[in-house]
């Protein structure tokens, strides 16, 4: 904004368009999580857990992890990721839904129920609904032992004679006569 010498000045804290100094325009000139104060016209912080609102009370979006209830933020519960009503409609990696998130199996990065494994986390491959270890050095593989040509773990080099990965050595670890 201008003040009265035509020079420009910075807006409020969390404002991004101001009219003078301190007096945001409108809600849409508040930063992500701020809502314009009726009557100072400065951005004010909403609720926690709130992404947008219309005044400190009153929610429009909710973070991650939660819902709106009568414009408050509530919680989708333990270990849900997203929900529309105390509901939960999908859960953290790890769990699965059945009425509630419950977990997966061992090494399970998601799964349809609690002995089947759909994906295995980094390290691991699914045989059968189970995840099992890659081998030694191995961050990806397509079975427990073989590495996938780009599976290999920091310091480690894909060798295709045997589908591994073995430390990577460079000319200073090599010994000159």
């Amino acid at each position: 904004m201008k003040n009265s010498s035509n020079a420009c000045e910075a807006c409020s804290a969390n404002c991004t368009a101001c009219s003078t100094a301190g007096q945001c325009t409108d809600t849409a000139s508040c930063s992500a999580k701020y809502y314009k104060h009726s009557t100072s016209n400065d951005c004010q912080p909403c609720a926690a857990n709130c992404d947008a609102c219309t005044d400190g009370t009153t929610c429009t979006d909710a973070a991650d992890k939660y819902y709106l209830d009568s414009g408050a933020p509530t919680s989708c519960g333990t270990n849900c990721k997203a929900c529309t009503t105390a509901t939960c409609g999908t859960c953290d990696d790890g769990y699965f839904l059945d009425t509630t998130c419950k977990a997966c199996p061992t090494n399970c990065k998601s799964c349809s129920n609690a002995t089947t494994c759909t994906t295995c986390n980094t390290g691991y491959v699914a045989n059968a609904g189970a995840c099992e270890a890659c081998a030694t050095s191995c961050n990806t593989c397509a079975t427990k032992d073989q590495c996938n040509t780009d599976g290999c773990a920091t310091g480690f080099t894909y060798m295709a004679t045997d589908k591994n990965c073995a430390a990577t050595i460079t000319a200073a670890d090599c010994k000159t006569a």
